[in-house]
């Protein structure tokens, strides 16, 4: 999944427990670090996305830790907390590589405020959605994708740097990219061919009937590809599935999409690509697949 995990730097348990016990039910991860010489070291370890840091701490302050975490990681979006809200701190902040700053007290709605806000940013960095169109980044099957697309359309960065967006590992980028090969779009569900035809019922085709193994390999190697991969290469276009995917990703990541030119482009019409995003809003990626014969198709063109 795409990453979603907050580091709290303060030496305030009351205020550590505050964060914790408001962006938890939210499904985000909260590690707490009331030290913050250690804060460097946690942070690399677990890889946050955004890091809420206390600018008034005893040994060492807030400024200096920030420019630490800054230079260790770029990407991560930084936030200064302070009880003593001046301008000079604001320009201090913003100055060290902070993204923002916050002054106490914090109340629940402003931490969800901050954090979901950060966390759109820090996502916008690997992909940017534009909100207009439905595209989940939380959803177990397009993380996923989106993970195999970052590393075919960035081969020179490494995928150790990419998973720091994702919970997923090095070795699940290749275990992906091997099922994904094999059996399209399809491969990155965790669920065989029959167990997806219980879920979806008989007027789904799902064929042809190949079955998906669990997500297991042995002696998984360091595959050479990386050099050569593009993301011509990622986009099958024999992959109906995988097509409908990119359209509606076109649109949801354009910064003005038109829906025109994106049916141009793939010789649809409007009819065909609202019919394709409707059953993606309601069912993801399972909703592109096609209707078995004699009942409607989602789309004749793609």
């Amino acid at each position: 999944m795409f990453r979603k995990r907050v580091l709290v730097v303060d030496d305030s348990k009351e205020m550590c427990d505050l964060i914790y016990h408001t962006l938890v039910p939210r499904k985000y991860e909260v590690i707490t670090c009331s030290e913050p010489k250690k804060a460097i070291g946690i942070a690399i370890e677990e890889e946050p996305c955004i890091v809420l840091l206390d600018y008034m701490m005893p040994g060492v302050d807030g400024i200096t830790v920030l420019k630490q975490l800054r230079s260790e990681m770029p990407e991560l979006k930084i936030v200064i907390i302070t009880g003593a809200g001046s301008e000079q701190i604001a320009v201090d902040a913003m100055k060290a590589g902070a993204d923002d700053y916050v002054t106490k007290p914090l109340v629940p709605q402003k931490i969800v405020e901050i954090c979901d806000e950060y966390l759109a940013k820090f996502r916008s960095q690997f992909i940017n959605l534009n909100g207009k169109y439905f595209y989940p980044l939380d959803d177990e099957v397009i993380s996923r994708y989106e993970f195999l697309r970052a590393g075919y359309e960035n081969p020179t960065v490494s995928i150790n740097k990419l998973k720091r967006f994702f919970t997923f590992s090095r070795q699940d980028f290749y275990i992906f990219d091997k099922k994904k090969k094999e059996y399209g779009v399809l491969g990155l569900f965790d669920r065989t061919i029959s167990e997806l035809e219980d879920e979806l019922g008989p007027d789904v085709d799902l064929s042809p009937k190949k079955r998906l193994s669990n997500f297991v390999e042995e002696d998984l190697q360091e595959f050479n590809r990386r050099k050569d991969c593009n993301i011509d290469s990622f986009v099958n276009r024999e992959d109906p599935v995988q097509i409908r995917l990119e359209i509606i990703r076109e649109a949801a990541a354009g910064d003005k999409p038109n829906v025109s030119d994106i049916c141009k482009k793939y010789n649809l019409t409007r009819e065909v690509f609202y019919q394709n995003y409707r059953r993606f809003q309601k069912h993801g990626v399972l909703g592109l697949l096609d209707k078995k014969k004699g009942r409607p198709m989602l789309s004749k063109t793609v």
